[in-house]
């Protein structure tokens, strides 16, 4: 596998199962209360609040003495035992630490407060005192993926990944299905070049500048590139600065993936095709 590719994708069902089974671990056997970091760590956090049948807290509540009054769950009061403040992953370790120094080490009535992470990096995992799952330093998530600086080495197909593919290319209606957060590297798409004017222009609408890779619109010149399969992975395969594709057709994506060697996110039933 060449440096940089992508090498794990994290559904939110494997999330899920994951949480779960970290939430069974000893971790938790003292703990009292669960606090999701905003706003990815909420989600694994409830999953083990709920499997634990511990409190949920949010951060602003170790602003104050969280003892007294006596915060309930099903009738029964907060037990001894310490709190602990849960993020999805851990990559650099930035948030965590930061939290650490605002937050410190004890709530403001006495408690203990544990930093966790259900995933962290081999290189991470010291920056937080529990933690679930160790995953490669190449790794992609479904509920952040286009929100991720990593996106400059993604290309993006435009039909089902950006664009509603149930409308016609030029819809005043269409309403984007995902908008990246950073510069994708491209948009690779099989669409037709005569429908770049509209491609482009729906594009800057939502703030996505980047080049667009297209296909010839006569048919026997698509035929020739092999299909919007074929395109794709070949514009994929030439790049060696892009590290994953993003396609929205299931069939696609497992073809782009064999014919250029590299990782493919289908976005149709959130698999990682290589």
């Amino acid at each position: 596998m060449a440096a940089g590719l992508i090498e794990c994708f994290v559904s939110y069902a494997q999330m899920v199962a994951d949480a779960t089974a970290w939430a069974r671990s000893g971790d938790f056997d003292d703990i009292a209360a669960v606090i999701g970091v905003p706003r990815s760590g909420a989600v694994p956090a409830s999953i083990i609040a709920l499997h634990r049948n511990v409190h949920v807290l949010q951060l602003a509540d170790l602003s104050r003495p969280i003892a007294a009054p006596a915060i309930r769950r099903g009738g029964r009061e907060l037990p001894a035992g310490p709190v602990m403040v849960i993020e999805d992953t851990v990559r650099s370790g930035k948030t965590v630490t930061a939290l650490r120094r605002r937050l410190g080490a004890h709530t403001k009535c006495g408690r203990d407060i544990v930093y966790g992470s259900l995933y962290v990096r081999e290189t991470s995992k010291h920056v937080v005192d529990r933690s679930g799952v160790v995953i490669p330093r190449y790794s992609v998530f479904q509920w952040n993926w286009q929100h991720v600086s990593g996106m400059g080495s993604m290309l993006l197909d435009m039909d089902g990944v950006l664009y509603p593919e149930s409308l016609p290319a030029d819809s005043p209606a269409a309403r984007p299905l995902f908008v990246p957060t950073f510069q994708p590297r491209a948009v690779v798409t099989g669409r037709g070049d005569h429908l770049r004017p509209e491609t482009h222009a729906w594009l800057r609408r939502y703030g996505i500048s980047c080049p667009v890779h297209m296909m010839p619109s006569r048919p026997l010149d698509r035929e020739l590139l092999g299909g919007p399969a074929g395109f794709k992975a070949g514009v994929y395969s030439k790049d060696d600065e892009a590290q994953l594709f993003v396609e929205s057709d299931w069939s696609q994506a497992r073809a782009i993936a064999g014919l250029s060697g590299k990782p493919v996110l289908c976005t149709e039933n959130w698999k990682l095709y290589r």
